[in-house]
């Protein structure tokens, strides 16, 4: 029932026992009331109470803070307004948005498609708490991780995220293929190809956007190259960001070691 009693005359009677529907959180009932100004609401859905008068039920204007708006999983809680001072979104709000979106949202990013996030993120009001006792809240192009701490991670939660700065995201990262392989179906080490103009073995990394190549008679040549040059790029970014992130990424950084099996 919604709206049927609006503009009439109200009394407990037409509201007391029954069952109604919200505009946007889904069925409540009215367990208690003693008056038309104020009722007790039960959800059926949450088991949330809320207090309620005759105008909210009449104009379905009932709201559960702990209603599953926000991709069918995450609600907003009792936390207070996700706008800041200037009438822009805080960003700890969008962190928590992007995280619901990138699990629950789109479902064609191969990335996210077995990640979940911990029942205790559903809630932002938890999320928000959570981001205000974290490293890097304040800074400037942070990105919200889960992989760092625990690779290959594939729940976002409380002890497994960790905020960083964009090019230490980037540099944990996995971008696709990671080996060459030859003509032969030889798989080469990460890092390594085969350069046919210059007929040795080639390393490449791409150090922030500055390429370091070099060429080598073996394959294995190559890959301590490759291995040399990004495990000294994560030394520079474990001292660039010393004090500005978690300390448990500092210490992946700075003991960083490149694997053949990467």
């Amino acid at each position: 029932m919604k709206g049927s009693n609006y503009g009439k005359s109200r009394k407990t009677g037409d509201y007391y026992g029954k069952v109604f529907l919200s505009n946007n959180c889904g069925y409540y009932q009215i367990t208690l009331a003693n008056s038309t100004d104020r009722m007790r609401a039960v959800f059926l859905q949450t088991n949330t109470i809320v207090t309620v008068d005759a105008r909210q039920v009449d104009t379905g204007s009932v709201v559960d803070p702990y209603y599953p708006s926000m991709r069918g999983v995450g609600y907003h809680g009792e936390a207070e307004s996700t706008i800041d001072e200037n009438g822009k979104q805080l960003k700890e709000y969008i962190y928590w948005y992007c995280m619901l979106d990138r699990c629950y949202g789109n479902k064609e990013l191969e990335a996210y498609k077995d990640c979940i996030v911990s029942e205790e993120f559903h809630d932002f009001k938890k999320k928000k708490k959570w981001f205000h006792n974290q490293v890097g809240r304040y800074g400037k192009d942070f990105h919200l991780d889960k992989d760092i701490l625990s690779v290959d991670c594939k729940i976002y939660a409380e002890d497994t995220c960790v905020l960083v700065p964009s090019e230490v995201n980037m540099f944990f990262a996995k971008t696709g293929a990671r080996t060459h392989t030859n003509s032969k179906g030889v798989e080469y080490p990460i890092g390594v190809s085969w350069s046919k103009g210059m007929k040795k073995f080639a390393s490449n990394y791409n150090n922030g956007g500055e390429k370091i190549l070099s060429y080598h008679d073996n394959e294995w040549s190559a890959f301590l190259a490759y291995k040399q040059a990004k495990e000294n790029r994560a030394k520079e970014l474990a001292e660039k960001w010393r004090g500005q992130i978690d300390n448990r990424v500092y210490e992946k950084l700075i003991n960083y070691k490149v694997l053949l099996t990467d």
